[in-house]
This record gives C-alpha cells, sequence and structure tokens, in this order.
C-alpha cells in the first residue's frame, strides 16, 4: 500500500492477504466503510485510522527488540490471553509465573499469568500489561477486531499511590497531550510515565512524559499514568488517534534544554529542565512532570521547584526561558555512600555565552558543566534536596556567590509548618516575626 492513502468515499473491500507495511499509513473517514475479506495484518510501525465502519479481522504486529521486559496494550478486540500466551513464547519466572502481568495499584505489585492454567479471558481495550519474551528478540501479535469508537472512559484505581497501568486500544498512534489534557481532572498531574528498556544502561528505567512532550504513544504501547486520588477516569477518545511515521515520539521542538545525567558506573539516570515561554517558577501541571513513583528509586536525580515547593521530585522542569540568572534550582541525588558517581549534562540550544553550574555547598565547590563533569565519592548516603544547586551566569561564579541562594523557606500545606530546605555551612539563627 502506498503511504497515508485516505478512505474518503464509499465502500473499500479488500480481499486476500492485505499488509499494511511498516511506516505506513491508512486512514478511514467519517460515514465510510473498509471490509476485509480475510485477515489483514499491520506491521510494526504501521498506523490504521478508522473513522467510519469497520468490518473484519485484523493482525496487529509489534517488535520486540530484546528479550526483556515492556509495557504493552492490546490494539484490537477479542485477542484471547491463554491463545496468545501459547503462541509468543513467553520467558519462564518464579514457580509457575510466566511473563505476562497485570499490575496491582494497592500496593504496587505484578500478578503474572501461570504456566498450565486456561481460562477465557481476551485483553482488555485501554489495560496495560507487562511482557518478557524468552527468546532474544521477536514480534508480538494481536488479532481481532478494531475499536472504532470512544473508549469506555477507564475508572482510575484510586489506592496506594494511585498509578494505573493503561494501554493504547488502537492500532494507530494516540496523541498523549490531548488525553493528559482531557483527563487531567482525573490525575495528579498532566505526566504519563512509559517503560523504556535502552535507558539505565540497558537494564531499563521508567521515562517520564508530560503534555508538554507531545509524546505520540504507539499502537500495542502500555503506559503508567497517577490518580489524584479521587474518583475519576482516563478518557481515550477516537479523536486522539495520530499517523507517526516511525516510532520516534519526541516532537522536534527548538527549545533550550538542560539534560542531567548521573551515573555511578553501573547505573545512569536523567533529569530534565525545558525553558518555554509562559511558564512559571512553580508547578506547571502539563510542563513538569513528577519521577515515577511506584518503583523504589535508591538510585536517581531529580528536582524541585524553584518557588512554591509541593514537594514533588521532578524528572522534567518547565522554567521561564528569560532571566535565566535569576534561577536557582535545586536538585535532588538519591545514592549510596563511597561509589563514585559522576553528574554530567547535555545541553541543547543554551543562549550563547550563558554557563551552566553545578553548586555542591557541602564540598563547596562550582563547576561548569558547559565543559566539565562534575565527579565525587559520598561520605554519606544522598538522598533528598538541600545539597546541590543549579545556576546560570554570563560571568564566572565561586563560593563567595552562593551566599543563601539556594535557601528554600516555605509554608508546607497542610500542615503549616515552616520549611527551611538548604545546607548552611555554619552554626544558623532563624527568626520569626509577627507582622501583626
Amino acid at each position: 500500500m502506498s503511504t497515508t492513502p485516505i478512505i474518503s468515499s464509499g465502500t473499500e473491500a479488500l480481499a486476500g492477504n492485505v499488509v499494511i507495511s511498516s511506516g505506513e499509513n491508512l486512514t478511514v473517514n467519517s460515514a465510510n466503510t473498509l471490509t476485509l475479506n480475510g485477515i489483514a495484518k499491520l506491521e510494526s510501525g504501521s498506523s490504521l485510522i478508522v473513522n467510519g465502519t469497520f468490518s473484519g479481522t485484523l493482525t496487529y504486529e509489534r517488535n520486540l527488540g530484546t528479550s526483556n521486559w515492556y509495557l504493552i496494550s492490546s490494539p484490537v478486540i477479542g485477542q484471547d490471553v491463554d491463545d496468545f500466551v501459547g503462541a509468543e513464547g513467553l520467558e519462564a519466572g518464579s514457580g509457575s509465573n510466566l511473563g505476562l502481568g497485570t499490575y496491582n495499584t494497592v500496593d504496587d505489585t505484578w500478578t503474572y499469568y501461570q504456566s498450565g492454567t486456561s481460562n477465557s479471558d481476551i485483553f482488555s481495550s485501554g489495560q496495560g500489561y507487562t511482557l518478557n519474551l524468552s527468546g532474544a528478540s521477536g514480534d508480538i501479535a494481536f488479532t481481532g477486531t478494531l475499536l472504532t469508537t470512544d473508549l469506555t472512559p477507564i475508572n482510575l484505581v484510586t489506592t496506594g499511590s494511585g498509578f494505573n497501568l493503561s494501554g493504547n486500544p488502537y492500532p494507530s498512534f494516540i496523541d498523549s497531550a490531548a488525553m493528559l489534557t482531557g483527563s487531567s481532572s482525573s490525575l495528579d498531574s498532566q505526566t504519563l510515565w512509559i517503560w523504556d528498556q535502552s535507558l539505565n544502561a540497558g537494564a531499563g528505567a521508567y521515562e517520564t512524559k508530560v503534555t508538554a512532550d507531545s509524546f505520540k504513544i504507539a499502537p500495542g504501547q502500555g503506559f503508567f499514568v497517577q490518580s489524584d486520588g479521587a474518583a475519576g477516569t482516563l478518557a481515550i477518545n477516537e479523536s486522539f488517534q495520530i499517523h507517526e511515521t516511525s516510532d520516534s515520539f519526541l516532537r522536534n521542538e527548538l527549545r533550550s534544554e538542560v539534560h542531567l545525567n548521573l551515573t555511578n558506573g553501573t547505573n545512569e539516570m536523567k533529569t530534565k529542565l525545558y525553558f518555554i515561554n509562559g511558564t512559571t517558577t512553580g508547578f506547571d501541571n502539563g510542563f513538569d512532570g513528577p519521577m515515577f513513583g511506584g518503583v523504589t528509586n535508591d538510585f536517581a536525580i531529580y528536582t524541585q521547584e524553584v518557588e512554591n515547593v509541593t514537594g514533588r521530585d521532578l524528572a522534567i522542569q518547565s522554567l521561564p526561558d528569560s532571566d535565566f540568572e535569576s534561577l536557582v534550582v535545586p536538585v535532588g541525588i538519591n545514592a549510596n555512600a563511597g561509589q563514585t558517581i559522576t553528574l554530567a549534562a547535555n545541553l541543547q540550544n543554551i543562549p550563547n555565552g550563558l554557563n551552566v553550574y553545578l553548586e555542591d555547598n557541602v564540598a563547596n565547590t562550582w563547576t561548569v558543566l558547559n565543559t566539565n563533569d562534575y565527579v565525587f565519592t559520598p561520605a554519606t548516603n544522598l538522598s533528598g534536596t538541600g545539597r546541590f544547586f543549579i545556576h546560570f551566569s554570563t560571568g564566572t561564579l565561586s563560593v563567595e556567590d552562593s551566599a543563601l541562594n539556594g535557601l528554600q523557606i516555605f509554608v508546607d500545606d497542610p500542615s503549616k509548618e515552616i520549611v527551611i530546605n538548604g545546607q548552611l555551612n555554619s552554626n544558623s539563627t532563624a527568626t520569626i516575626y509577627d507582622l501583626q
């Protein structure tokens, strides 16, 4: 088939073996019909949008490049779970566990499919699953019919930390920005998390995506969202479908970014600063995104808000794209004592002449991250913010310039406690005045 054909009038009946190849797209416009007289195959990376009527059966393939864990979701209706398990060759785990599982929001655990069992379950549209194949790599395939309406809104589970594993129910890409903004009133933030096996030196990690990323969710892709703790739903509507020519999901947007990369020689973690016109130094929903909290983050790097701190550990923080030199960004690091740690920066589209400094107010050092990495070995376990800060300057900064720049003083709501967050290098006194 040619790239991006459109059925815009009447009925298209396709017989025999129909293949939509990787990178190719097909759209059936509203009030029109696609009929398949046989089984159509959609190769991994292809995309099918049917806004009209569909009749027939299709198989969607998804390529998994390694024998590791993936988050998946069925892009068709009616795929039997037992048939899928029998065909795909899942990794065997402890006991009778096989490499297909569902997520338990209440306690952040997994329930795995058991070998030797049989039931009549089918994959639920919009539900996410975790999957691990026994082979080095391969394709998985889902066979069934097509969802041509809005998915019935998913009731979000509010227990525990509120993380819900959902998934793309269509054989097309989904515009995550439309999905997140559409369900913002039910979510803790306009944030989703995907599992990316290529991160953390190949060990895998959860990657944060926010509305500002304009992330495209691929067919067959599972993802996490977090409930705000009250009863609510996640809507994944037919109108959110979009074609994407590849699995390169990030919009190419020319903005200033600072990526802080942390490694101990084994693990690698990252946090990002975006500089976007109209954002603030507080929490901007859809532009700021926390780390995934459904796992223990023993080795991690993150930031917190410059002002009006919410207590979220941010994997993405968006800040104003002007007046850089007024910004002091708290950086948090979780790491064990005694290991050699390297912090490096990847700077993208930073204004000419602007230096990015890392302040370590325990070691009393300033490092220009434009040209240098910061290597250190902590004597004690690291956790939270208060030691490290990012500064921006067109001049040269030193220890004397730090003063109290990195000190945060705010009222914790609802406890009404006054919180002083930061590192003081000598005995200090805080005085509180009653203005009345």
